[in-house]
């Protein structure tokens, strides 16, 4: 996929529309809120989507880092911690698999999961929060 003519910006443009919305107060519906929390979760599993995030201009990248670490008012915070881990997993700090012991015995089938691909932090995302 990534031959296609426009993938990186159509990545990146997908990307700003998760980072502006996935905390937007105007959205309401709570299933619509779940939708874009898990494909916001589901775009920082993976190395290219993650530097999709990465290329999104500055102030969206804070603001987006600056709702993940906002308290838990109406977000589901199960979803939220995993974004905040995986943005950290793999950097030192306690992760010393690439899959957890638990997860090691899995199908073919599930290799493309989001929770079991290999660890990609964001140090860009990582001073972010550190801000």
């Amino acid at each position: 996929m990534e031959e296609l003519p426009g993938y990186e910006e159509t990545l990146t443009q997908l990307a700003a529309i998760l980072a502006k919305h996935f905390a937007d107060p105007r959205i309401v519906g709570t299933d619509i809120k779940d939708s874009l929390m898990q494909a916001l979760a589901s775009y920082v599993c993976y190395p290219q989507s993650l530097r999709a995030v990465e290329r999104i201009p500055e102030e969206q990248r804070v603001a987006m880092m600056r709702n993940l670490l906002a308290p838990y008012e109406q977000r589901p915070w199960a979803q939220t911690n995993w974004i905040l881990v995986r943005l950290w997993r793999g950097c030192g700090f306690g992760y010393r698999y690439t899959r957890l012991p638990h997860l090691l015995k899995t199908k073919p089938e599930d290799a493309n999961l989001p929770s079991l691909q290999k660890p990609c932090p964001s140090l860009l995302l990582q001073r972010h929060m550190a801000e």
